[in-house]
């Protein structure tokens, strides 16, 4: 069974999906969803429990209770030193416990025992993978754990780390990948860029994002703009209201400094119930104890927007920013995903109204929310739900639809050719099956381009005869779900394409099959493949599929026109990428033919580098709605025309 889990400064949660539902799981000892995010140790420093029972009765004198132990997983000792000097959220609690190990590598100190970061989470791990295997009574072997989108690759092996520590197999992904998998906005977002706006109790994390899909279909994030957490959550929130009362609070303003830690963390956590509970009623009421004194005030829902006034307009200045950095428009959003309970707040909303004033859709859906008046549970659950779905998900690489075929007889068999004949398929039908069609690697363009042989097969008395009347040849993105939809045209004599979207593709060797004797015996389907392969690759006499011409100067000019296009769009981590992977390819293309080589196979493999990347940059820009369809294809036509196939 897997299990999808969202690590949370305050309350994590956990998600398995039995029978395609989602269920929730929680912690022993707690009469709500989630698992506190706390660990507990003796005086000894051994550990203890790691679960949801009340700490009311924890004092210093008893123990050690660790909290945010995911932000220090994965740094090395002078990280968290830096961190605590410079006042970090989160770090300067580890003030004094963390000393040095060997290698720099950082650990925490409790009494005579020290234990890596890895190894403290280990312990919060399996406090989950207990609780899900007494409620579901069965071995939970699987999980994905997720991870803020700003974690570098330390931090993820980190965790990934100590999650193989208790789970058998591991998967790490992304908060805001893992949130539009558990919206199930997926497939929207591959087309448009979502926004996950994540706030939890101490940090702020907003990212501008589409899905892409790698090589085996599974999904992964395409952020816009450059993942950062800001220092703003529901614990400002909770301080700033703290300070508010202190004011108003004469008993509370003299005890509150001086009372024992745990009582000031449980005026803390009231005071966070208490802006919780003002998600859904008008006003509430804030009681406890502080230095034996009773304290009792009420706080309504416009004092308190009153009161984080300052904290709001950060908000919305992180946003603005964000849109800024990833150069999209408000209006452009194609959804909005809120992940935190702090996000529940109508002040929130408010001021996320006046950020996507514009976008109807958005501004629907913060409507919606403010009427379920907190009761929304997608803010808690969302991103472990995603997790949980993330292992289901596979997006297929290729999809070939053929939408119109034009076959005057009956009498023939047309189909594709690729490991064996595949018949052609009517309108309507999908070669979605597996084995039937695979990305090819060609002469011309090795990475994005494809090239599959369309036969004409022919029933004869000594059984079928197969005649090759030409390959299709069409670009495909390099690490995207795609599907061509292509239109034929088929006789006997002639191979023609009249219609094909979302590629651009076009008939190369129309004369294929004259090198083919089809009075030999040979011509069967078994040795079919291999005798066009032959055609296709053979380089040392320069037969059909390979260059006659190359207008290298052209190439040149398109490579050049390509970086010119990308240019204002250098935010994007993936242009940034593909940019510098195409500066370099033509530099090398130069250089190679400034120096007057004759190594005709070494030009055109430059030659076709050059071209592969303006294929790519090509995609990645249409991709991210930087370039139009028509644009897109325009550019691929002009790629055809620097070259001449000999035949």
């Amino acid at each position: 069974m897997i299990l999808g889990i969202n690590i949370r400064s305050i309350t994590s949660a956990a998600v398995h999906i039995p029978g395609g539902t989602p269920r929730i799981l929680f912690s022993e000892g707690e009469n709500r969803i989630g698992f506190p995010t706390h660990i507990i140790f003796d005086s000894q420093g051994d550990f203890l429990r790691a679960d949801g029972r009340d700490l009311e009765e924890w004092s210093e004198d008893s123990g050690y209770v660790l909290y945010h132990f995911k932000n220090i997983i994965g740094c090395t000792y002078d990280e968290i030193q830096d961190g605590i000097r410079k006042g970090k959220r989160f770090f300067y609690e580890y003030k004094d416990r963390v000393v040095s190990g060997s290698g720099g590598i950082p650990l925490i100190r409790l009494a005579n025992k020290t234990y890596s970061p890895e190894k403290i989470m280990t312990f919060f791990l399996g406090e989950i993978r207990r609780s899900a295997e007494a409620v579901m009574d069965e071995p939970v072997d699987e999980a994905v754990i997720c991870i803020p989108a700003h974690f570098g690759f330390s931090q993820r092996e980190a965790m990934k780390k100590a999650g193989l520590m208790i789970f058998r197999s591991v998967d790490i992904i992304e908060e805001p990948l893992a949130a539009i998998l558990g919206c199930k906005l997926d497939a929207e977002a591959r087309e448009r860029p979502m926004m996950v706006f994540a706030m939890g109790a101490g940090t702020l994390e907003v990212v501008i994002a589409k899905i892409g899909a790698d090589e085996v279909g599974k999904p992964y994030l395409i952020a816009l703009n450059k993942p950062r957490s800001k220092e703003l959550g529901g614990l400002d929130m909770d301080y700033t209201i703290l300070e508010y009362l202190m004011n108003k609070n004469r008993s509370l303003r003299d005890n509150f400094p001086a009372a024992p830690l745990g009582e000031r963390r449980r005026f803390v956590k009231v005071i966070e119930e208490a802006r919780i509970s003002l998600s859904s009623r008008p006003e509430t009421r804030i009681v406890g104890v502080v230095g034996k004194e009773a304290i009792e005030e009420f706080l309504i829902q416009n004092e308190l927007e009153e009161i984080t006034a300052d904290l709001l307009k950060d908000c919305e200045n992180v946003l603005r920013s964000t849109l800024e950095e990833a150069n999209f428009r408000a209006s452009e959003v194609g959804h909005l995903i809120l992940v935190g309970d702090v996000t529940r707040m109508p002040a929130i909303h408010k001021m996320l109204n006046r950020v996507f004033a514009e976008n109807t859709r958005v501004v629907r859906m913060l409507e919606e929310k403010s009427r379920m008046k907190g009761w929304d549970p997608w803010p808690i659950e969302i991103v472990a739900k995603g997790a949980a779905i993330y292992p289901s998900v596979d997006y297929k690489k290729l999809a070939f639809v053929v939408t119109e075929v034009i076959i005057p007889t009956a009498s023939y068999t047309y189909g594709f050719f690729y490991d064996k004949f595949i018949p052609l398929i009517y309108k309507g039908d999908a070669f979605n099956q597996e084995g039937v069609i695979r990305r090819e690697t060609t002469a011309i363009f090795p990475r994005p381009d494809g090239q599959i042989p369309v036969i004409l097969r022919e029933e004869i008395a000594g059984g079928p005869l197969y005649q090759c009347m030409g390959v299709f040849s069409f670009f495909l993105p390099l690490t995207d779900t795609y599907q061509v939809r292509l239109g034929l045209e088929l006789t006997k004599e002639e191979l023609k394409v009249i219609g094909c979207h979302h590629a651009v593709g076009e008939i190369v060797y129309p004369h294929i099959s004259t090198q083919i004797d089809p009075s030999k015996e040979k011509n069967s389907e078994v040795t079919m493949l291999k005798d066009i392969q032959t055609l296709m690759r053979e380089t040392s006499d320069m037969k059909m599929g390979y260059y006659a011409t190359l207008d290298i100067e052209a190439i040149k000019r398109r490579g050049e026109d390509m970086l010119k296009m990308v240019q204002p769009y250098l935010r994007v981590p993936e242009i940034v990428d593909i940019s510098s992977s195409l500066s370099d390819a033509l530099y090398q293309l130069k250089r190679v033919t400034d120096s007057g080589s004759r190594l005709r196979r070494q030009i055109d493999q430059k030659c076709v580098l050059v071209l592969n990347l303006v294929a790519e940059a090509g995609f990645v820009l249409l991709m991210y709605n930087l370039l139009s369809p028509k644009e897109y294809r325009g550019t691929i036509r002009l790629l055809h025309q620097v070259y001449r196939l000999s035949f």
